[in-house]
């Protein structure tokens, strides 16, 4: 019997989660290595040999070891095809890569910079001005997000079929929820109604972080 792929992962790690749910939509099984950043568990030798980088994910598929979540994705589309998160034609596929790239190279930076202000400061040393400011350029880029996929008006951000693009824009909004941005309604409804129809979804359910319930 082959054995299961294995995911190298951490609660709440959005790049992480995106992986399991491309894992899940496609119904491959895999197993999930829980790390811990607390308990030093990315900067052991085992792990900095998988990614030297000592970060999440990492895929282990037999003798085939990756890291980086957007190289993860784009060999799991193309070892396993069925169902596709990619659309058959080259503007489709770029399509989703452009959403990809706004929400990995623009939204989950200045998620970051929410992540140093909130997650990674004492409570007590929290500035409040700078996280208000912080969550500010996040909602501005939301707000993108919001036009983008309104003005296509349907189910999905791309249109009627779910892709990639959406659960990586998932997993980006749902941890910077966590970082004080609201997905109000007034301000977001596509979004929002979006989000709602995504929850539905058994891949949604089988990711959500336990310690988020």
């Amino acid at each position: 019997m082959t054995a299961p792929l294995r995911v190298y992962t951490m609660p709440g790690s959005p790049y992480a989660r995106r992986v399991e749910l491309v894992l899940a939509e496609k119904n491959i099984p895999y197993e999930a290595v829980v790390l811990s950043r607390s308990d030093g568990d990315l900067r052991t030798k085992a792990h900095l040999k998988r990614n030297p980088r000592g970060r999440v994910p990492v895929l282990s598929d037999g003798d085939v070891t990756l890291y980086e979540s957007q190289a993860i994705v784009e060999y799991l589309e193309e070892r396993y095809s069925t169902p596709a998160l990619v659309p058959e034609d080259a503007a489709g596929r770029a399509a989703v890569r452009i959403e990809e790239f706004e929400c990995l190279l623009y939204f989950l930076p200045a998620m970051g910079t929410v992540a140093q202000l909130v997650f990674l400061t004492a409570p007590e040393d929290q500035d409040r001005d700078a996280i208000a400011s912080a969550i500010d350029t996040l909602a501005s880029e939301l707000d993108r997000v919001e036009h983008r996929a309104a003005a296509r008006d349907a189910e999905y951000l791309l249109g009627a079929e779910l892709s990639r693009a959406d659960l990586t824009w998932l997993t980006a909004i749902e941890i910077s929820e966590r970082g004080g941005l609201a997905l109000d309604a007034v301000r977001f409804p596509w979004l929002a109604a979006w989000r709602s129809r995504l929850s539905t979804r058994p891949s949604y359910q089988a990711t959500y972080p336990a310690h988020w319930r």
